[in-house]
């Protein structure tokens, strides 16, 4: 079964909540962000071509236990 429908935005992942919205990527990368609208500093951003997920939470990076990533910055993707 092919993943392409979570990279194209056609396949929402269950974790995502169902209120935020979604968009393509910007400048030319392959893959989808799902944003919450009422704050757009809490975002997801999955990239096809690195096969890799980058989770904001107030506009910080955080690891997969929802520490904060020290350095990090929410990517301008």
């Amino acid at each position: 079964m092919s993943n392409d429908g979570i990279f194209n935005g056609s396949i929402r992942p269950k974790q995502i909540p169902a209120e935020w919205k979604g968009r393509p990527l910007k400048h030319g990368k392959n893959g989808w962000c799902w944003y919450n609208p009422d704050n757009n500093l809490d975002a997801v951003f999955i990239y096809k071509d690195s096969d890799s997920v980058i989770v904001v939470s107030g506009g910080v990076c955080v690891d997969r236990n929802g520490k904060p990533i020290l350095g990090s910055s929410m990517p301008d993707d």
